[in-house]
């Protein structure tokens, strides 16, 4: 009587301790899927230049649904942000929602301010949670590097297409800059008489954008010319390749001319 009251009590303490431990692995499942934010960029609070792109991606991590957006404010606790990203609506919801755009810093804010990029989530229950990270913004750094110029497709500088009416068509390839992307760049076409003296004057002419190809005119048939192309970044550095190309009258033709490297 003694023993079959010892084995059930025995039975009672495993059933107990069996039920402990599924009840702890259920917690612990359901911690090991924490309602949070994991925000991939930036990782940390950072600095960042004028006119930078810097990426932000995060992920809500819910088992049912979530909704994630952001805001990035000047300074903290602003009414007004400056811009507000939502990725899913409500009625988009879905598990696991992902944001993961490319933000571009204001190029018109002083250095030291501080951009406040707040990651906001909710979940089935409407409850809210947030992860923030702070952009700060640094001096402006002058742009003193030329653009790199982009060649040719003669396997030099640049081409001249013939022409007739007193004009001659100049194309290059497009230059790269380290700050200034294609459309902004500025193309001067230079043009002279004397081959030592292209590129002491001013341009004769200019190009901007993604143009390559320009059309001087008001070239005297009889004359020979030298001309060149240099690039300009939006900073007004310009690069400093020295090649030219000759254009002299073709031979019995008045109005026309033959080109020489």
């Amino acid at each position: 009587m003694i023993a079959s009251s010892i084995f059930s009590s025995g039975n009672s303490l495993i059933r107990g301790c069996a039920a402990a431990l599924v009840l702890l692995c259920v917690l612990a499942s359901v911690n090991a899927f924490a309602w949070r934010i994991d925000v991939t960029n930036p990782a940390d609070d950072i600095n960042v230049d004028p006119g930078q792109v810097v990426n932000l991606n995060a992920t809500a991590l819910e088992p049912d649904y979530a909704i994630l957006w952001f805001d990035v404010s000047v300074g903290s606790g602003s009414d007004f942000p400056i811009v507000t990203y939502h990725e899913y609506p409500e009625a988009d919801a879905i598990q696991n929602s992902t944001i993961d755009v490319d933000y571009t810093v204001p190029s018109d804010l002083p250095a030291g301010t501080v951009l406040q990029v707040v990651f906001y989530a909710e979940d089935v229950t409407d409850n809210p949670i947030t992860v923030t990270r702070n952009l700060t913004i640094n001096a402006t750094v002058p742009d003193t590097t030329a653009p790199t110029y982009g060649g040719s497709g003669l396997g030099i500088n640049m081409a001249v297409r013939m022409s007739y009416n007193q004009t001659a068509l100049i194309e290059w390839y497009p230059a790269t800059d380290n700050k200034t992307n294609a459309a902004n760049m500025t193309y001067n076409i230079y043009c002279a008489t004397d081959s030592a003296n292209v590129f002491s004057g001013s341009p004769k002419t200019t190009s901007t954008g993604t143009a390559t190809s320009k059309l001087i005119t008001g070239l005297d048939p009889g004359t020979t010319y030298y001309v060149g192309v240099r690039a300009k970044d939006e900073a007004g550095n310009e690069e400093a390749n020295t090649h030219t190309l000759m254009i002299a009258p073709l031979p019995n033709a008045a109005r026309g001319w033959a080109l020489y490297e």
